[in-house]
């Protein structure tokens, strides 16, 4: 069996015909790392070259599915990274490019020529409901939890799915951005998404966002953007993220 450092694929002992792709970062809630989307691709191909593997279920370690890219290392971290830049003026391409692999990572699901199942359980959020959305079929038990909390501030699905899976009247009314109506196809729906997701991360409330979890740490930048109260915007952000870079210069 191969060997991976945020996902497990095996063959089920009583069921050879199963292979189990497991999300395996309980300790972070099987939260999304640099790794996992790469790992999730390559879990996939493996299954599908195995002539004794007839379906692949994906489920999560401990008690979620998946929490969504780890803001520990994403929002909290003090980085520069392609979906966090700190330079300025703020390249949308690099962004797409790094945001558009990890897409297609995820599709690597979608695509497979044999059946995928998610077997969700506990939370499959963010960035883990677009991991769950990808396969063919999805299980859900009766403490299963699924959303995308940060289209309020810092996120949109790049996938796309929450429009195609739900159909775009229930999909709207639960949070997916007008705009991914207008395009036609999947592709490009995903395109645009991705597009859209480097511009909440980059605008003056997702610095903000950046900024308030580098300062008070990513828990508390979450309850803020689930709580219900408002989102900074436009110039109260960008004064808000000055008074927070001021507050974290040294002296």
């Amino acid at each position: 069996m191969p060997s991976y450092t945020t996902v497990q694929i095996t063959q089920d002992p009583q069921e050879p015909r199963i292979a189990r792709l497991l999300l395996n970062r309980p300790e972070r809630l099987n939260a999304i790392d640099e790794a996992m989307p790469r790992e999730i691709r390559a879990a996939v191909e493996w299954a599908n070259a195995e002539d004794g593997v007839h379906v692949i279920v994906v489920e999560g370690a401990g008690k979620g599915f998946c929490g969504g890219y780890d803001l520990s290392l994403f929002g909290q971290g003090e980085v520069d990274h392609p979906c966090q830049q700190e330079r300025s003026p703020w390249d949308p391409m690099v962004d797409y490019a790094y945001m558009k692999r990890n897409t297609e990572d995820f599709m690597s699901l979608w695509r497979s020529p044999k059946p995928t199942i998610a077997k969700v359980h506990g939370h499959a959020v963010a960035g883990g409901s677009d991991i769950a959305l990808c396969c063919d079929l999805l299980v859900m038990a009766e403490d299963a939890r699924i959303g995308y909390m940060p289209t309020r501030v810092w996120g949109c699905p790049t996938t796309a799915m929450w429009t195609f899976r739900l159909g775009a009247t229930r999909a709207k009314h639960k949070m997916v951005v007008n705009q991914v109506l207008l395009t036609m196809g999947l592709e490009q729906a995903q395109s645009l998404a991705t597009i859209f997701d480097g511009i909440t991360r980059h605008n003056p409330e997702g610095l903000w966002f950046r900024r308030y979890a580098q300062t008070e740490g990513f828990k508390a930048a979450v309850e803020w953007r689930d709580s219900g109260r408002p989102i900074p915007e436009g110039d109260e952000a960008r004064e808000q993220v000055r008074q927070l870079e001021a507050r974290r210069r040294p002296g």
